[in-house]
């Protein structure tokens, strides 16, 4: 979406892409942010045995991302409710659904006008 994105867009996609910033060996490695949800492939490469703190889960990161991207849009609009409660995950077992979910990634911002909450 990129250029596309609302001021909200921007906020959620900028956090997203700064997720690294704040989880050693953790990237998002393709995403895309649409009008209502997000979609992301994130990496967590994390060795439990070098750290001095247990690595972090898949909810550990959504759920501080969530309340980040919260935290910056009700500085905009106050009391805003951003996100649903839970989140959606998918553990990439092979190539071939990595390969499927690349390209679902890819196609979801065209197929946007078929959406129900377009």
């Amino acid at each position: 979406m990129g250029n596309d994105l609302t001021v909200y867009g921007r906020i959620a996609e900028n956090n997203l892409l700064n997720i690294h910033n704040y989880y050693d060996d953790v990237n998002v490695i393709k995403h895309v942010v649409m009008p209502n949800h997000i979609h992301a492939v994130i990496s967590i490469g994390c060795d439990e045995a070098a750290r001095k703190n247990p690595c972090p889960t898949l909810g550990n990161i959504v759920g501080a991302y969530k309340a980040e991207v919260t935290r910056e849009i009700r500085k905009i609009t106050p009391g805003y409710t951003v996100w649903q409660a839970r989140f959606y995950e998918h553990i990439i077992r092979n190539e071939f659904d990595f390969e499927d979910i690349w390209t679902y990634i890819d196609e979801n911002p065209i197929k946007w006008e078929n959406d129900d909450y377009y």
